[in-house]
């Protein structure tokens, strides 16, 4: 998840990797959504997910094959438990017992290749399933097993699973196309077109945008102006791109459909936390400050510490917190004061948080620039000191060392 472009600093996650890792790492699972009513909450008016007392059994049976180290056994059995109860609380149980799977698998790179290859056999192919989520199931295992052919050396092999990958994934966006896990499809397609285009972006970029283009108004669109904004403001480097996507995900014509799939469809709260910082994202990198502190502060208050699934993952709602404070000093960008006081709220509540390294770093930043330069330096080696964020120790570095010359020039 990437602190939006116009700042001194990015975190060290990619919002794609995030929802790639997310996608892949868990083989995430949708469903075949029915237009059947199902309950809303009645102070969020999300849709409620419901106990279905038949499904148990089947549960268990796949806990119980999770339970044997039978990983590639019960990750086909989670599947296709959410793809039968997609809208059950107990599919919510399914996505944790794949999570715990995967955590399970990625301790041994040995045995990831193994269940890898035994998945291989195991899944059906994409032109035995009808669910459309079923099918991006199965991409993301194309893109997981072309991920172990190429660190293995066999990149020719690779390119063809990327390749079905990506189409998949367009044809899911294309039949589900108000799901709340497009959020996490497109950016599965332009990790794997990177990958079919010898790891540059740009067409894949392109190509989701003529894809895009052809969409109405849903989800699937807005999914897809998320992840080509932050494509154009980092590795596409391209602000004017950037904006108009941006726009689009601001738009409220476009972002009508992503509420009214919250209302009609359960989803993770991982799901809907990621809904959330999106359009913060947005507003924030389009100077709407104050909505995107109003925004980070309901991500913070509901979704507080809600996880990110997969290895890059966190919580989001840590994410929206380290960035209401940088919407406070974007908002006042000549009152270095009103910035700091807001990032040492921000680090009395949440100090102990993973992203307080990047706050330490700000903070030096802002003393610098008010001239206090031992404040500034202690906060660049608080953030040395936390060392979880390769980023910020790499900018606590740089900073300290422009700070020891501003120093050493005035004696």
């Amino acid at each position: 998840m990437r602190i939006p472009g116009g700042t001194d600093m990015k975190s060290a996650y990619s919002m794609r990797k995030v929802i790639v890792c997310y996608a892949v790492a868990m083989l995430i699972s949708g469903a075949n959504y029915a237009e059947e009513s199902i309950p809303v909450d009645p102070i969020t008016g999300e849709a409620l997910a419901q106990s279905i007392p038949e499904a148990a059994a089947e549960l268990r049976a796949a806990d119980a094959l999770l339970e044997r180290a039978r990983y590639a056994d019960a990750l086909v059995a989670y599947i296709a438990f959410i793809e039968k109860y997609p809208e059950s609380k107990q599919s919510l149980l399914a996505f944790e017992g794949i999570q715990r799977a995967d955590k399970a698998v990625s301790a041994d790179p040995i045995q990831a290749g193994s269940v890898v290859e035994d998945l291989a056999v195991k899944l059906p192919s994409l032109s035995q399933l009808d669910s459309p989520f079923a099918r991006y199931n199965v991409c993301a295992f194309y893109f997981l097993r072309g991920n172990f052919l190429k660190k293995a050396g066999r990149p020719d092999e690779a390119k063809p699973l990327y390749v079905n990958c990506c189409e998949g994934v367009l044809e899911s966006m294309r039949d589900a196309v108000n799901s709340p896990y497009q959020v996490c499809f497109a950016g599965l397609y332009m990790a794997a077109a990177a990958r079919v285009h010898w790891d540059q972006g740009s067409q894949g970029a392109r190509d989701l945008a003529d894809f895009t283009a052809s969409l109405p108004a849903c989800v699937s669109k807005w999914s897809s102006h998320y992840v080509l904004a932050d494509y154009y403001l980092h590795e596409g480097a391209n602000r004017e791109m950037a904006e108009r996507h941006l726009a689009a995900m601001l738009d409220p014509e476009q972002y009508a459909p992503v509420e009214e799939s919250l209302k009609r469809h359960v989803a993770s709260d991982w799901v809907k936390a990621t809904m959330r910082w999106a359009q913060g994202y947005a507003q924030i990198e389009m100077g709407h400050y104050d909505a995107a502190i109003a925004t980070f502060e309901n991500v913070v208050t509901r979704f507080g510490e809600v996880k990110a699934p997969g290895m890059w993952g966190g919580a989001v709602g840590q994410w929206a917190a380290v960035t209401k404070p940088l919407a406070v000093k974007l908002k006042h960008p000549d009152q270095p004061a009103v910035a700091i006081g807001a990032y040492e709220s921000y680090l009395q509540e949440h100090g102990d948080s993973d992203y307080a390294a990047f706050a330490h770093v700000e903070l030096g930043n802002l003393y610098k620039t008010t001239g206090e330069y031992t404040k500034a330096k202690e906060h660049y080696f608080e953030a040395l000191a936390a060392g979880n964020h390769w980023e910020a120790s790499q900018a606590a570095v740089t900073m300290l060392n422009e700070v020891n010359a501003l120093q050493s020039a005035e004696k």
